[in-house]
């Protein structure tokens, strides 16, 4: 209902404290100019008004348009240029050629770096495609632009690849969609459901923005794991998925009157190795005010949702995720509908890494329900085995709601037999909810399997209210890097030995299976000796409130001789997942080694005992291997002679290097009297934002530094084939590696020893190990204690913005025979 009108006249109103404002046309719709205040119980107060934008500027740059070329308009490009560039209050009218690639109304072309760069107090309007353009371009300003009447995205950012761009105090109100489609890296683009905002890579200055009357989104991230079009040609940009990179900042923006979502993270989500977190957002009469979607590790806190007209909030196979300090209100004083599905509608909760927690609702009010009939919960399914569904750690804390007569409806498709795949519960602590009491909120068709009917009472459609229980449960991650289909068996041994699960299906995502523990209950997973498995499972622990003061037996088996992977299994390796000390009572039986016939077994027991004295997770990881061609059931165990292990802790420095040390460090680190007593210590993988990082560096330097001692056995050395040994680097992006102050490999470095501010000659290997020859020259190790030092350097043609370091190493001499190693049962 945007409308456009020339003003003809403007006059000083009643005492000259407001102006009067003549136009050119009687206006068809109604627009609220004075503001309507929505006042919340809690206190916070928000206003309702249409904008109005000023089009007219004293430059104009139009097209002229016929009937025979109604699509087809001029275009602006700016291209990388020496100086900075300053586009300022011009008016651009009926640009842009529809369906053709790069031909936008204001388009920033491979400009690079930008910073000192703005575009600012323009306006475009009645534009043919998309507005604003901004490809392969970084930290430059748009700030304070109208944008109105757009075919296709408002502001785009093209590539997955731009970052550091100020995006700020921007309005844009009425785009369409756009019927012929650009077609890039041979797919066409998402123009026909049309965004104010489309945001390829969130490290970016998002705030303050007003994006009303979109046909489809106000805010769109719609986030790949990769880059596209010219950029994924280019090696800095190599390896970089947007859907993993920190949140640049969004705060302040509004999205409102938007025919389908005010914000929205579709279809991919985010999800980003540093949570992100979404600050003050107000989302008013869109059909749905948030729309989260396949998104982890996300805060959103502070916003206000005000008379969405489907539900204020939708968030579909979420996890990590917090909605907090917020207020939702369903129905307005002048607003005569109430949302169509609550306040809120949630379809799933997944759990694709042992990592990822469930959804909480934390500090909320839903305010002004009262007359609906709809539940202002709404609780669906989805595909239970797909989702997950919701774990004990999705709850509602400190929730407050007008309407206590029908808070939430669960899908009445939930049966008894999906209690095996996972909770279906929700946490209620705190708040009004159910008169203030604590307890689960449950689908009444699980009561008597679940909880017993003497603790429950129903409460809304098909829903139970359970008090004085608790839930927990027990995550299975198996990571699906083998690429082929896998077989396990998980048996209920109170069951009678009842298999619940035959097989899971390698996927493109993390393979998870949760466990619903019922009492004190012990289960057993089979691996089948004939498929390949990854190296590592992981096993989660995740408790509920209350009494859980019952005990769960967990069992692995393997058949360890016919184990058909890359590495025949003889021995589990138990450690905690998310670091510090895990400590048992001296003797606990981990292990259990047996033989059937030429078989050989082996079984990594998790102690029994109430789960409050549990580590919150453990990763099971096989760590030694046995010749093929020997029988364990008759031989001595055998096992790698690995020198440095992946992910093994490291002392290094991020300290910045100026002077006499910035000449000097690459020289004396090496040595094995280099004081390091002042160093920090951490877990590798090291780096900015790539995947499967355990430190994460939050200072932007070009060189890193890292040491490490590593004690050499007469065994290992025994174990070494002539001189030569394996070293495998994760790097990004130059590297030289020092053993015992001796220079033995490098990498984009030149022969010279560097300085500190040297910057790498090529990209690096970021994501994943390469594998380097080395020679072990005679008495370069020795017996006892050894130090390798390592230097990273960052490329030299990236900007300070792209996330690029990365370290991770292994070292591994070739292996002449078989060394005995001792293993503690």
């Amino acid at each position: 209902e945007a409308e456009m009108a020339a003003i003809m006249a403007v006059t000083c109103g009643p005492g000259c404290e407001t102006s009067e404002i003549f136009i050119d046309m009687a206006l068809k719709y109604e627009h609220s100019g004075l503001e309507v205040q929505v006042t919340a119980k809690n206190g916070k107060a928000v206003s309702l008004a249409g904008e109005v934008g000023l089009l007219s500027r004293d430059i104009t740059i139009s097209s002229e348009i016929g009937e025979s070329n109604s699509k087809d308009g001029g275009h602006m490009q700016i291209h990388e240029t020496l100086d900075t560039q300053t586009i300022h209050g011009v008016e651009i009218v009926g640009l842009g050629i529809e369906g053709e690639l790069g031909k936008y109304p204001m388009h920033f072309h491979l400009c690079r770096d930008q910073q000192g760069s703005s575009f600012s107090s323009n306006t475009i309007y009645n534009g043919l495609q998309r507005g604003i353009v901004i490809h392969q371009t970084d930290n430059m300003l748009v700030e304070d632009n109208v944008l109105h009447n757009i075919v296709g995205h408002g502001l785009v950012l093209e590539d997955g690849v731009e970052v550091g761009n100020v995006i700020r105090r921007n309005i844009g109100f009425r785009n369409f969609v756009q019927d012929r489609l650009i077609v890039k890296d041979g797919r066409k683009q998402t123009d026909d459901k049309p965004s104010m905002l489309w945001l390829s890579n969130p490290t970016n200055i998002v705030e303050y923005n007003v994006c009303s009357g979109s046909d489809l989104a106000g805010i769109w991230y719609e986030l790949e794991t990769f880059v596209t079009g010219v950029s994924k040609e280019r090696p800095e940009y190599e390896g970089l998925n947007p859907q993993l990179v920190e949140l640049g900042s969004f705060v302040g923006n509004e999205a409102h009157s938007n025919h389908g979502f005010g914000f929205q993270t579709y279809p991919d989500g985010y999800r980003p190795l540093q949570q992100a977190v979404f600050t003050d957002y107000f989302g008013w009469r869109n059909r749905i005010g948030v729309f989260l979607h396949e998104s982890t590790n996300l805060v959103v806190e502070n916003a206000f949702l005000v008379d969405n007209r489907e539900s204020a909030i939708f968030f579909r196979e979420t996890s990590s995720l917090v909605f907090r300090d917020s207020v939702i209100v369903g129905k307005s004083e002048t607003w005569n509908r109430c949302p169509s599905q609550g306040a809120i509608a949630m379809q799933g909760s997944r759990k694709d890494s042992s990592e990822e927690n469930g959804t909480q609702f934390v500090n909320l009010r839903m305010d002004k329900f009262a007359d609906c009939s709809h539940a202002l919960v709404s609780m669906n399914t989805g595909n239970p085995r797909r989702t997950g569904f919701f774990r004990a750690s999705t709850a509602m804390i400190g929730v407050f709601a007008d309407d206590q007569a029908n808070i939430f409806n669960f899908d009445s498709a939930v049966t008894a037999e999906d209690r095996r795949f996972d909770f279906y519960a929700i946490r209620i602590e705190g708040g009004n909810l159910f008169g203030g009491r604590s307890g689960y909120l449950t689908p009444t068709s699980l009561v008597p399997q679940m909880w017993g009917a003497n603790r429950c009472e129903t409460v809304g459609n098909y829903s139970s209210f359970c008090t004085n229980t608790c839930q927990r449960s027990i995550s299975i991650a198996i990571p699906t890097n083998v690429g082929s289909t896998y077989s396990m068996k998980l048996t209920r041994l109170s069951d009678g030995g009842e298999s619940i699960t035959e097989k899971l299906k390698a996927k493109r995502k993390q393979e998870v299976f949760h466990l619903n523990v019922l009492g004190d209950e012990a289960y057993i997973v089979s691996l089948a000796s004939s498929q390949a498995y990854p190296r590592e499972f992981v096993v989660d622990y995740e408790d509920g409130e209350g009494a859980c003061s019952g005990t769960v037996d967990l069992l692995f088996e393997q058949n360890a001789r016919n184990y058909k992977g890359d590495e025949d299994n003889t021995n589990f390796f138990l450690a905690p997942c998310r670091g510090g000390e895990v400590s048992y009572p001296a003797g606990t039986p981990f292990f259990y080694d047996y033989c059937v016939g030429d078989d050989f077994y082996r079984r990594v027991r998790l102690p029994a005992g109430p789960m409050t004295n549990r580590p919150s997770g453990l990763r099971i990881r096989r760590d030694y291997t046995i010749p093929k061609t020997v029988s364990p059931c008759s031989q001595s165990h055998y096992g790698h002679c690995r020198l440095v292990g992946k992910e093994e802790e490291w002392l290094y420095t991020d300290e910045t290097f100026t002077g006499v040390q910035a000449a000097t460090i690459s020289e004396s680190f090496r040595e094995d009297d280099f004081d390091d007593s002042a160093w920090k210590s951490a877990r590798a993988a090291f780096g900015y934002s790539e995947p499967k990082l355990n430190t994460i560096f939050e200072d932007r330097h070009i060189s890193y530094y890292f040491r490490k001692t590593f004690n050499v056995s007469g065994e290992a050395m025994h174990c070494l084939d002539g001189p030569n040994a394996s070293l495998k680097l994760r790097y990004g992006d130059g590297f030289i590696a020092y053993i015992n102050g001796v220079r033995v490999l490098s990498k984009n470095l030149g022969s010279t020893a560097p300085i500190a501010e040297s910057l790498a000659t090529a990209k690096g290997v970021q994501n994943k190990f390469e594998e380097f020859p080395l020679a072990i020259y005679n008495g370069l190790l020795r017996e006892g204690s050894n130090t390798i030092a390592v230097e990273v350097h960052r490329y030299e043609k990236e900007r300070a913005s792209f996330k690029s370091v990365a370290f991770d190493l292994q070292l591994e001499p070739t292996i002449k025979k078989a060394c005995p190693t001792y293993i503690n049962y």
